[in-house]
């Protein structure tokens, strides 16, 4: 980054902070959000990915488990392992502060985007990278997820990273920039399932640069 860029990136990762510190960490503002707390807690204590049901004499059938994202298995409940990278991704951070490491997981995600996407807009529209990081950062959606602990945040940082990645490899005929492209690509599929429709439509931008232009760095 430039001087310039780097010095709005580390003012808008303060004012996410800041934003963090006023919402506070100690509430939790979807079932998603739950569940995934609830998972990474109890991997954090070393419990593994299973849950014993908290009234097995109301419920025998265990029917009514009260997290509502929960996958049943014959030992017990996993309240989030539709992507269990998430919740793995975040036990370290839980493990070091709580709930407030699990947030700041989204706040770091949160900034990571906003500087992926100055960082495409300065390819794309060179002189618009400021405003684009501001724009990402406190007036898109981003910003009321970097308070949630869930993987939106994560995700766009690698899905831009993808996109960012394959634009760099093509303009400037860097064709070992495709591997961390497709890596990124895969690693947002991870956490997010919308990020598998961008991948396609990913593909499907280059497949017609390639055809456009008979690139064959865009073909492979």
């Amino acid at each position: 980054m430039t001087g310039s860029l780097t010095v709005h990136a580390l003012a808008l990762g303060l004012v996410l902070l800041v934003v963090t510190a006023v919402v506070g960490t100690s509430a939790s503002f979807s079932a998603d959000e739950g569940a995934a707390l609830v998972q990474t807690d109890h991997l954090a204590d070393g419990d593994g990915w299973l849950l014993d049901h908290p009234m097995p004499e109301v419920d025998p059938e265990g029917a009514a488990f009260p997290y509502e994202l929960s996958v049943t298995a014959d030992s017990g409940f996993a309240t989030f392992a539709k992507h269990p990278v998430y919740p793995l991704a975040l036990t370290p951070w839980y493990g070091l502060a709580g709930p407030t490491g699990a947030v700041l997981v989204s706040v770091v995600g949160a900034l990571a985007a906003a500087v992926v996407a100055a960082r495409l807009a300065r390819r794309l529209a060179p002189g618009t990278e400021v405003v684009t990081l501001w724009a990402v950062g406190v007036a898109s959606p981003l910003l009321f997820d970097s308070q949630l602990v869930i993987a939106h945040t994560v995700g766009a940082a690698l899905a831009g990273l993808a996109a960012l990645a394959v634009v760099v490899a093509l303009e400037d005929r860097r064709p070992a920039l495709l591997a961390p492209a497709v890596l990124a690509a895969v690693g947002a599929g991870l956490f997010r399932n919308e990020a598998v429709l961008l991948a396609l439509a990913l593909a499907a931008a280059v497949a017609g640069w390639a055809l456009l232009r008979r690139d064959r760095l865009a073909a492979a």
